[in-house]
């Protein structure tokens, strides 16, 4: 059995594409189609139009990865942590496999990444490392914007529900507008630094 998940979807003059993980033996890979046709990944970004994001399926460095198409055609590829503790919790991440951190001491991850014009935003969370029975852990407490220089804006948690586990995804309408999915238990976002719940039910943006 095949199980398809992360789909992402890019219109493009007459077809589609799209890309998504799947599973198959417990083995989990990258899968691409154009229209309803799988094809490789090389065939996928001949096909990718530029300035296009698109994520893969976790590597065996069990990292979160993305991969961007900017306006010059060429591929930048980017990687986060999944709270590991390595770097002793520090915030980083890899860009075309070079280590990059966060210019402070801050302590969290960032876990997802958007781009306007090019330029890049990365969304995450921070955190305090916390002891457990199975030995230490990041635990998740203000989630953030950062644009890979020097601005940070932190994101207000809703007063309602305090089951923060960190953020889903982001997205840059422009440079003024964005939107953060978060991972509260809740179906919560937030546009720009306005939270919106969009139900009391269990669920995630």
């Amino acid at each position: 059995m095949v199980i398809v998940s992360g789909i992402n979807s890019v219109k493009y003059f007459k077809w589609s594409i799209y890309s998504g993980f799947g599973t198959k033996h417990e083995e989990r890979t990258s899968r691409f189609w154009i229209d309803s046709e799988g094809v490789d990944q090389e065939t996928y970004d001949a096909n990718v139009p530029n300035q296009t994001l698109y994520r893969k399926a976790i590597g065996e460095n069990y990292r979160i990865s993305y991969v961007y198409k900017d306006s010059q055609g060429q591929n930048l590829y980017y990687e986060f942590d999944q709270g590991s503790l390595a770097e002793n919790g520090q915030i980083f991440y890899y860009k075309n496999g070079v280590l990059t951190f966060m210019d402070n001491d801050s302590i969290g991850t960032v876990t997802s990444i958007a781009f306007h014009n090019d330029k890049p935003y990365f969304a995450g969370t921070f955190a305090q490392i916390r002891s457990s029975t199975g030995g230490s852990e990041l635990d998740p407490s203000t989630p953030f914007i950062w644009d890979g220089n020097d601005l940070i804006t932190t994101l207000p948690l809703p007063n309602q529900g305090s089951n923060f586990k960190g953020i889903s995804t982001i997205y840059v309408e422009n440079p003024e507008t964005t939107y953060v999915g978060g991972r509260f238990g809740l179906p919560v976002y937030w546009e720009n630094t306005n939270p919106v719940i969009l139900d009391q039910r269990y669920g995630e943006v």
